[in-house]
């Protein structure tokens, strides 16, 4: 079956979870609606940078693959709770967001007017979710960490598009360097400096010679002085 990811969001985020959230946290419905939104859109973005970085991809695949496997939508409440035995799941969002993670509560209390304590219960959900999300495939087409990643390049058009294009994300917020842009620059540099050793191995060998040629002629006017 073809993968479809506005049918894994029909799932991961029912009409109801907003009134659960709201239920929750004493918030309004139509603002918890509008930062579920939001907060999906930024979910999926930091899961899609995330598996770019190589030193974090065995990480951010075992997440994926682990609650791909753990019917999250029905864990909803537990999560929004905060409950003891899903806690291994609610800690993924920091692991995800990394030093991020109060620019986005930050951002979504901005945008939503809802209170930190309320963004922090939605995010406990929505990042959880997404991964599960990006990860619905893994068992089924037995996808290593790799093909994972090659999975979610090719569906990261539609991942993109959770966060609405009007909202204007902050600077600094979400921008990571490309690894491959790292690595050719990194190239470049030893190429440089690799290409400057034969140079600089001439000039001192030159430089050496010059200086114990000079150091025998005054040797040699030293001596004719002394005679």
């Amino acid at each position: 079956m073809p993968y479809l990811l506005q049918e894994s969001i029909k799932t991961l985020f029912p009409d109801s979870l907003a009134e659960a959230l709201a239920t929750e946290t004493g918030e309004e419905p139509a603002r918890c609606l509008q930062a579920l939104q939001l907060g999906m859109g930024l979910s999926a973005r930091f899961i899609l940078l995330r598996s770019r970085e190589v030193k974090r991809l065995p990480g951010i695949y075992r997440m994926a693959r682990v609650t791909a496997g753990s019917h999250i939508a029905r864990q909803a409440h537990h999560l929004l709770k905060g409950h003891p035995h899903v806690q291994g799941i609610s800690n993924m969002t920091g692991i995800v967001l990394g030093d991020q993670q109060s620019a986005v509560q930050e951002f979504l209390v901005k945008h939503t007017g809802l209170q930190p304590a309320s963004v922090r219960v939605l995010l406990r959900y929505t990042v959880p979710a997404m991964l599960a999300a990006s990860g619905e495939k893994i068992a089924s087409r037995k996808l290593t960490a790799e093909g994972w990643v090659a999975f979610l390049q090719q569906h990261a058009p539609e991942f993109e598009q959770l966060l609405p294009t009007e909202i204007q994300l902050p600077p600094g917020l979400l921008l990571m360097p490309d690894p491959q842009r790292v690595r050719r620059t990194s190239d470049k540099k030893n190429s440089r400096k690799s290409g400057m050793l034969p140079l600089l191995s001439g000039k001192l060998k030159w430089g050496m010679v010059l200086v114990i040629s000079a150091g025998a002629l005054f040797y040699l006017l030293l001596q004719s002085g002394i005679r």
